[in-house]
């Protein structure tokens, strides 16, 4: 059977091409195939869609973008910077070609490129993030296929992290910090599992010491990340410290620092590492302190999901990190042919 022949359908190179519409709304869209028959399929798929709203380029588009996430309070100020970035090393390592026109073997051999240079950790989030433009630009009708999505990725096998305080480490630390503030920020990363950010945001209203819980919400100034408020039950040792802290207002640390242009409204960075440094625990960061919190619960057998609640993560993440520091359940032996801690029946006695 004869291949249906499509108007429009061109070869360049030695892929196949698809013209639609005529002068300033003439679409050129690549169908990324030098199979002729695949080509007429695509193409065909792409005939019945109406023609693409007009857009003034890449940055343009960027722009729009860009402001749509802040406005829908999808990115923060702090994610916009970071993502901004991305999508602008994007463009400019294609030389900023319109949307419509990028394929997704330009994709790739972007996404390629970075892999040779960059770890695959870091280089898949940046995808993500791309593809976040393209499905956006897609709905404004400015594409008609995100380009993104047939990238083939290299997988990214996660290690199990394993630093992490002791329970002696972590007292040991707090138990010699010099200043209250000091030890505020301490027993939030240590005791609640807090990031760095939020303990920088941390408000007075969050601690509610009647029912010895710790809510982590929205503020005007802080959006939670994956925007997930979430609440921890506050540890005896944290309530007891807090009911002498007293109540600072609005935060509880550097309560009259104000935002500015930094991405932290204050930054405890330097009494925090000087303090760490000088007791002999100079590889304890925030990080390190949250991930403590969580490793410390899960040698204990607290569950994992327990856990990816308290943390704000999810359970399959939780247990990619976690899950090697539960403690053993002796009857799993019991799978063991032959175990010593089998049960087995009793023969009746003569």
């Amino acid at each position: 059977m004869a291949t249906q022949k499509i108007r429009g359908i061109y070869l360049r190179g030695n892929v196949y091409w698809l013209t639609q519409g005529s002068g300033k709304r003439r679409l050129q869209v690549s169908l990324e195939t030098a199979d002729y028959a695949t080509a007429v399929t695509k193409a065909q798929a792409l005939i019945n869609h109406p023609l693409l709203n007009s857009t003034t380029g890449f940055k343009a588009d960027l722009d729009a973008f860009a402001d749509f996430q802040t406005g829908a309070n999808i990115w923060t100020k702090k994610s916009r910077k970071s993502k901004y970035a991305v999508l602008l090393m994007f463009g400019e390592d294609l030389n900023f070609t319109p949307l419509a026109k990028i394929t997704t073997r330009d994709v790739q051999n972007w996404y390629d490129q970075q892999i040779l240079r960059i770890k695959v950790v870091s280089v898949n989030p940046y995808l993500t993030v791309i593809k976040a433009f393209f499905n956006w630009a897609l709905a404004q009708r400015r594409i008609v296929r995100n380009p993104a999505d047939d990238v083939k990725l290299t997988k990214v096998e996660a290690a199990a992290r394993e630093r992490f305080c002791t329970f002696a480490q972590r007292d040991e630390i707090i138990r010699k910090a010099p200043t209250p503030e000091l030890k505020f920020i301490l027993y939030a990363g240590f005791y609640a599992g807090f990031r760095k950010n939020e303990i920088v945001e941390a408000r007075t209203d969050w601690f509610d010491l009647d029912l010895k819980h710790v809510h982590i919400k929205r503020t005007a100034t802080f959006l939670a990340k994956d925007k997930e408020e979430r609440t921890i039950p506050m540890a005896e040792e944290f309530y007891k410290f807090l009911q002498n802290y007293g109540r600072p207002a609005p935060f509880m640390i550097a309560p009259a620092v104000v935002h500015g242009l930094g991405d932290y409204r204050y930054d405890f960075r330097k009494p925090f590492k000087d303090y760490l440094a000088r007791i002999g625990y100079a590889w304890v960061t925030p990080h390190i302190m949250r991930h403590s919190f969580a490793s410390l619960l899960a040698i204990k057998g607290c569950s994992l999901f327990k856990i990816s609640q308290w943390l704000g993560d999810t359970l399959v993440t939780t247990e990619k990190h976690y899950a090697h520091l539960l403690p053993t359940d002796p009857d799993i032996e019991m799978l063991n042919a032959g175990s010593a801690t089998r049960r087995t029946k009793k023969s009746p006695s003569r």
